[in-house]
């Protein structure tokens, strides 16, 4: 294939550019060459908006670290690259509500500066990058960013109290906008034992994450605004919303 029939998008340009020197250092495959010449050579190093998502070459250079490590399970093209950085700029997407920015891209930048391990490596390239599948090292970086990214995950369900006045039952409803079900029981004011027996508020925490929160104190289920507060201002055992 020559470099002619390759074609480099702007993205992948500013993910070549923050790996060339990895990239020299290790040493090329022919169509990699061919490749780093023609990226080179628009190189606009520097120039994509720190933290954005959709342009951010952190994603380019974890991604083109696995690519180029010379596995024989992985197979080196343009087309390889391009969709594992779409796929993982879109886990950066998901992970902006939750305010993970700042550990994703230490764990790509780590995974960028890593050995492979070519006898554990995913021969899907995406799978490498975002389940840290043969990316030698990187443990403390990949899991601080699990930790964070599994705030906006749904489902889990937490139980609380605050002090001994009231307790708190909170479902997970991930970083949307909205949640998307919210139980209906007695509505504020109405007589309840527990939580469970209350309507559901859609509660957001500072860090992004939204919960389905009911509130029972005593003894009568909460307001929409008395049941947010509970899980937002940090006096609920265990705390629901993660600073």
């Amino acid at each position: 294939m020559t470099a002619a029939k390759l074609h480099v998008n702007d993205a992948l340009q500013d993910g070549f550019c923050s790996l060339r020197p990895h990239l020299l250092k290790r040493g090329l495959g022919p169509l990699f060459g061919l490749v780093l010449v023609q990226a080179s050579a628009g190189c606009r190093c520097g120039r994509s908006p720190a933290g954005d998502p959709a342009t951010d070459p952190a994603c380019s250079a974890a991604c083109a670290a696995v690519l180029t490590a010379g596995c024989a399970r992985i197979a080196e093209d343009a087309t390889t690259q391009r969709r594992c950085v779409e796929a993982c700029r879109a886990g950066s997407r998901r992970a902006r509500p939750a305010g993970c920015d700042s550990v994703r891209r230490r764990y790509l930048g780590c995974a960028a500066t890593a050995r492979i391990d070519c006898d554990t490596v995913s021969a899907d390239v995406s799978t490498a990058v975002e389940a840290h599948v043969g990316i030698d090292g990187c443990d403390s970086e990949y899991t601080a960013w699990r930790m964070c990214a599994d705030r906006c995950e749904a489902g889990t369900t937490i139980t609380a109290r605050i002090d001994s006045s009231a307790e708190v039952l909170a479902m997970a409803a991930g970083c949307g906008p909205e949640c998307t079900r919210l139980q209906r029981g007695g509505g504020p004011g109405a007589p309840c034992q527990t939580p469970s027996v209350c309507d559901a508020h859609c509660c957001r925490c500072p860090t992004g994450q939204r919960f389905a929160v009911q509130v029972c104190a005593e003894g009568r289920c909460a307001t929409s605004t008395a049941a947010c507060q509970a899980v937002t201002s940090g006096r609920s055992s265990p705390p629901v919303c993660t600073q």
